[in-house]
């Protein structure tokens, strides 16, 4: 898969790249701030495997969809489709008590815990009803805001939350599944995620994409959970797989790993950055640092790529991993 990728990228010159059936693509040298060490080129082509073989699998027809690809960061919420995934939405907004305080900030945020979910409650995200006229102080009880749902959070993403509150400590080794729904199945995903993991108390976040103009990714719609809890997750999926095929579209996001042709699985990259943006830069550094070395072939690029990956702690093998981490996502036996 990746071998066939690389023989579509072209290195012209210092200043230019190509991919595909792009026309050539102009790297910005001036103005820009990068990272020490960095290449201008990595960031052109970070974004180039980002936005296409990455998201869309495509190679020689990516002209055809080079311009839905660009209208990404312009294109509006769809107001009647925020509606359609709102009533889809089987959370119930609430304020949930008996939140302990075990820490106070300066700020005003408060480290609260319960049943051993510990996470930082921001001013506006609480209530103490208490004691009227005073502060929460360490050893008060809370109620923590639970919303449903948010359309805020990331620009152009419709956000859906559980009704049991993640602690934060999961945050740090989540779960990434990638649905690659249509916008007539999304709301149907919405409706049987928040149903079943509700039901059994699971805590995740799911987004997609606010405009059914750009569901032309391969990565729309994503679930988030605790990588934990992944294993129950697919013990009560897997029953629901033929569902779930009918729901998706084939392909998977390149790096992950498929789970349905259609679902594909990744953990948390950490670092700020998703995880289609952590490994198609990893692969650029690779592409480039080749062809700084004077190498330009698949398997010299392929080898640049396998020493980056490696540098990162990670395994070109195993790219849906994060580094050390087992891996989880496989279907259990049905009796």
């Amino acid at each position: 898969m990746l071998a066939g990728i690389l023989s579509h990228v072209h290195i012209d010159s210092q200043g230019m790249v190509r991919f595909g059936d792009l026309p050539p693509v102009p790297v910005n040298l001036q103005g820009v701030m990068l990272p020490a060490g960095t290449h201008p080129l990595t960031e052109t082509l970070t974004s180039l495997i980002y936005h296409y073989p990455y998201a869309r699998g495509v190679t020689r027809d990516a002209a055809a969809v080079a311009g839905r690809a660009a209208q990404e960061d312009q294109a509006d919420p769809d107001p009647d489709f925020l509606a359609r995934l709102s009533a889809a939405n089987r959370s119930r907004e609430r304020w949930d008590p008996m939140w302990r305080v075990y820490q106070t900030g300066s700020n005003g945020a408060l480290s609260v815990e319960k049943r051993s979910v510990h996470f930082q409650a921001l001013p506006g995200s609480y209530l103490f009803v208490d004691s009227p006229g005073r502060t929460p102080a360490a050893g008060d009880f809370v109620s923590v805001h639970a919303p449903k749902e948010s359309s805020r959070v990331q620009r152009g993403f419709y956000f859906a939350f559980g009704e049991t509150i993640a602690s934060e400590f999961d945050d740090v080794l989540l779960a990434r599944l990638y649905f690659n729904a249509t916008a007539e199945s999304v709301p149907l995903l919405v409706e049987w995620l928040s149903t079943d993991l509700n039901r059994y108390r699971i805590p995740y976040r799911f987004k997609c994409l606010a405009n059914p103009a750009l569901y032309d990714r391969r990565d729309p719609a994503v679930l988030y959970i605790a990588k934990r809890f992944l294993p129950l997750w697919l013990h009560l999926a897997v029953s629901r797989r033929d569902m779930m095929q009918a729901l998706l579209r084939p392909g998977t996001p390149l790096f992950t790993k498929p789970l349905l042709d259609g679902l594909g699985a990744a953990d948390e990259p950490g670092g700020g950055a998703s995880f289609g943006q952590s490994r198609s830069r990893l692969v650029a550094e690779g592409i480039v640092a080749a062809w700084l070395a004077g190498g330009q072939s698949v398997p010299e690029r392929l080898r640049s790529i396998a020493a980056c990956f490696h540098a990162a702690g990670l395994s070109l093998a195993t790219p849906h991993l994060a580094e050390g981490a087992r891996d989880l996502y496989q279907w259990p036996v049905e009796n």
